[in-house]
């Protein structure tokens, strides 16, 4: 479980923080939130990412997901 992880959370995060269009942001913080949340780590950054986001649509969907 670390190994993947480890390999996989820069890509995620990069997608999350960064990705254009949109919704591929989305899509990584929803597989954040459904596969992985139960981190601490990751609940960390999910709260970042959510707090950090300019995206209107993203921002409305956060305060309702995460």
């Amino acid at each position: 479980y670390s190994s993947l992880r480890s390999r996989i959370l820069p890509s995620l995060e990069y997608i999350a923080r960064s990705e254009n269009p949109w919704y591929l942001r989305l899509q990584a913080v929803q597989y954040l939130k459904i596969r992985l949340s139960q981190d601490p780590e990751i609940k960390q950054l999910l709260r970042r990412l959510k707090e950090e986001e300019k995206h209107p649509i993203l921002r409305a969907t956060y305060q309702k997901l995460l």
